[in-house]
């Protein structure tokens, strides 16, 4: 190993809540009274909590460096609703507020609107509003300026054995200042504090560091263990502001689930059982950042693995002498270990007959949609709309409370034949829009609805759900006479929805298109609805003389389309194109139309000499569009590419536009992806497609936002074939993803069904994996 830069990681993460502290962008805090520097909040109404996590949720927690505005053995503070954490040189200080108790779960979503608690990203205190508290004389115990908060609880973390003395120092200086005008002499105001994204501990332990950062509202913390230094020296003492906590005292104890749990007067707290994995190659980058994954039992579940990764099992041990510490199984010192939290979630969903899942979308208040096709007769159902299914196949729309725990609503949609959602789209209300193709001449249809017939062989739909999942606003059909399929679909802030797909009907409904003729069978086509269904804004055809395809699309804050899709046409239309001509049978195209949607504002090719299908596209906030796709070109279009080649039986594509659409900012082949792809606003791509095409693999990737490195890559599945189809993020990170598994052993985090319901057919799976470190 002499020469490598191989680390070992070893990450526990406590998830705190709530609204960040401090924002990124420049700014001043000034501060007067009492110290440290907590605002209050204002009372929340029941429909603040989705709007605050949404507003803020883009925020990162901040560490404050300590110039003399609270205890002089604090290093470096951090605070927000309901807690402060103070950092002293050899412990970390938890005071929660008691004002409201609560259960606190590390990385479990939060409640649907409305509920008493405010949650942020996956854990949540639910206390009312904020604390300040500093350390006493004696650093035996919080004190509390603030007299309506009378028994503050507190938690400190200290490791045991530890180098009392480590060097601490801030990482990452944020922008963003605090003030403190405290009394009335200048000389003990503090001006100018600077803030940091993390705060390091070196040395620890011998090869130890510890790292703590925030990570969009949730504190977290690692431990960096270089090769050869050994993680069971790793251990914490727990205490709570009363006295030590005794062995097999309920208020610390290690579940049969394997989650570590603290109760104190303030709530309880979870850490759920860790994930210990090993990397495989020799060198590792540290922007290969931990992932969050269930850890299974590799014998059981031989296909839950982390791509170049082994998975290794680990758990919390409670020592005899009341501490808390690590336990991993044989593993090569030699090599990276990572010790991670988990997968939040993952449940099936199904019946005896095959059901399926095409898309996936997910609200402000992290509950996720899908949609998808049912054929079984006993799918599950939640106050349906429709509670039984017509014909051979249904479509299925399905929303999922954010703790995935169960289902808000859960109905068949469709008519007496065969009816598919392939795509959905949620608005910031609520509402669910469903886009699919329906064969039925009775597809359920609402009055005033622009299309209230099938138009002949099969046709698209267009449907929108009310928040509650109990009536349609609106439902339409949108084809013409012979094929028409929705495969996607996306929603402005005005509720205008926006459909893609292919259709080989001469008489599709066009308005004021950019293509009003058919090109040729098929060709592509992009619609705008109106608000409530009753007509087209625009409707175009967008191709050539042969095959053009359309899978996916997205919107941007100005009302501009974006389309992405495939394409065998040489005459496909093209604007302003990186890529004027197409390379080899099948190429991708990327395509973006103007708001009124009579223009292409851009459109290109995308792809080499040999056969490139797009299946996916987002768009940033800044207006790069993102897509990705499969290829077995070698001659793909690449730039500063993570993998520069393709393998040998063909390889994802990730690319990013620049807002213009004259250049890529990035362009790079990958091991898995390809079918679906969502970005944060932070930029960061989050892509999903086939993890291990010999094995059929779900994988997921999170890819930084200069495209210049994985934040994780990991692949997870059953025994049997497992297809992921579409993928969701929300503002904290978390991805959500769905699809189709045919394996009695899928992982289940936390299921609402625990088990497979229709083998050897297949049931959806939905799955949500917790956002990674920085």
């Amino acid at each position: 190993m002499k020469g490598s830069r191989c680390r070992t990681t070893v990450v526990v993460v406590l998830a705190l809540m709530s609204v960040a502290a401090f924002a990124s962008k420049p700014s001043t805090r000034t501060m007067a009274g009492a110290a440290p520097n907590l605002t209050k909040q204002a009372p929340l109404d029941a429909a603040s909590p989705a709007l605050l996590v949404e507003a803020y949720g883009k925020l990162p927690l901040s560490f404050e460096a300590n110039q003399g505005q609270t205890d002089r053995r604090v290093k470096f503070l951090s605070s927000g609703s309901g807690y402060t954490l103070l950092l002293t040189g050899d412990e970390a200080v938890l005071a929660l507020d008691t004002s409201r108790k609560s259960k606190v779960e590390s990385r479990k979503p939060r409640p649907e609107p409305g509920s008493a608690n405010l949650l942020s990203r996956s854990a949540a205190f639910g206390f009312s509003r904020s604390r300040a508290a500093e350390l006493d004389d004696n650093s035996t115990l919080l004190r509390n300026p603030n007299p309506e908060s009378r028994n503050p609880a507190v938690l400190r973390m200290k490791l045991v054995s530890a180098n009392r003395s480590p060097r601490v120092t801030g990482l990452d200086e944020l922008p963003g200042k605090s003030n403190y005008f405290i009394g009335s002499d200048p000389a003990k105001w503090q001006t100018d504090v600077r803030t940091y994204a993390k705060v390091k501990y070196e040395g620890v332990y011998p090869g130890v560091d510890l790292v703590y950062y925030g990570n969009q509202r949730q504190l977290e913390y690692d431990f960096v263990v270089a090769p050869g230094a050994d993680p069971k020296a790793i251990a914490l003492e727990i205490e709570t502001q009363s006295s030590k906590l005794e062995n097999r005292n309920p208020k610390l104890a290690v579940e049969t689930s394997g989650d570590l749990v603290i109760e104190t007067d303030g709530g309880e707290v979870r850490f759920h059982k860790p994930v210990v994995y090993q990397e495989q190659s020799s060198v590792v980058s540290r922007q290969l950042s931990p992932i969050s994954f269930q850890a299974q039992d590799t014998a059981a579940h031989p296909k839950s693995k982390i791509q170049n990764r082994k998975l290794l099992d680990g758990r919390y041990v409670l020592t005899a002498d009341n501490r808390v510490a690590f336990e991993v199984a044989a593993y090569d010192a030699t090599k990276p270990l990572i010790i991670d939290p988990v997968m939040v979630y993952s449940t099936y969903l199904g019946g005896v007959g095959f059901d399926g899942a095409n898309g996936i979308a997910v609200d402000s208040s992290g509950s996720a949609y899908v949609t998808g096709r049912a054929s079984s007769l006993d799918f599950p159902l939640v106050r349906p709309l429709q509670a039984a299914r017509n014909g051979n196949d249904s479509a299925l729309v399905t929303k999922l409370n954010a703790a995935g725990s169960a289902l808000v609503y859960s109905t068949y949609l469709g008519g007496s034949f065969a009816d598919y959602g392939l795509g959905i789209a949620v608005d910031r209300h609520g509402s669910a829009y469903v886009t699919g193709v329906a064969g039925s001449v009775d597809f359920p249809t609402t009055s005033g609805a622009f299309q209230s017939t099938l138009g002949g062989g099969t046709d698209a739909f267009v449907t929108k759900l009310n928040p509650p999942g109990n009536a349609l606003v609106y439902s339409t059909y949108l084809g013409g006479s012979y094929e028409d399929v929705g495969s996607s679909i996306a929603v402005d802030h005005r509720g205008n929805a926006y459909v893609t797909g292919y259709t080989c009907s001469t008489d599709f409904p066009t308005a004021n298109s950019l293509q009003g003729v058919m090109g040729g069978c098929y060709d592509a086509f992009v619609t705008k609805v109106n608000h409530d269904g009753s007509a087209l804004v625009y409707s175009t055809y967008l191709g050539g003389r042969l095959f053009d395809l359309a899978t996916g699309i997205a919107v941007d804050r100005q009302g501009s389309a974006y389309v992405t899709g495939w394409t065998e046409s040489t005459d496909f239309p093209t604007v302003n194109p990186i890529q004027p001509a197409s390379g080899g049978t099948v190429t991708a195209f990327v395509a973006k139309l103007n708001a009124p949607g009579n223009a292409l504002v851009y459109s290109t090719y995308l792809g080499g000499s040999g056969q490139d299908v797009s299946q996916g596209i987002a768009v940033g906030a800044s207006g790069s569009a993102y897509v990705t796709g499969f290829t077995d070109s070698a001659d793909f279009p690449t730039v500063n590419p993570i993998q520069p080649g393709v393998s040998a039986f063909g390889s994802a594509f990730v690319t990013k536009l620049n807002r213009a659409g004259s250049a890529f900012v990035y362009s790079t082949y990958l091991g898995f992806g390809g079918r679906g792809i969502a970005v944060h606003p932070s930029g960061n791509a989050y892509v999903t497609g086939i993890g291990d095409p010999s094995e059929g693999h779900v994988g997921v990737a999170e890819l930084n936002a200069a495209g210049s490195g994985l934040l994780y890559s990991i692949s997870f599945g059953g025994s049997d074939e497992d297809m992921v189809t579409g993928i969701a993020v929300d503002s904290s990170g978390s991805a959500y993803v769905t699809g189709f598994t045919f394996s009695g052993d899928f992982p289940a985090v936390n299921p609402i069904q625990t088990g497979h319901g229709g083998e050897p057919d297949s049931d959806v799976f939905v799955t949500k994996i917790g956002a990674v470190g920085p």
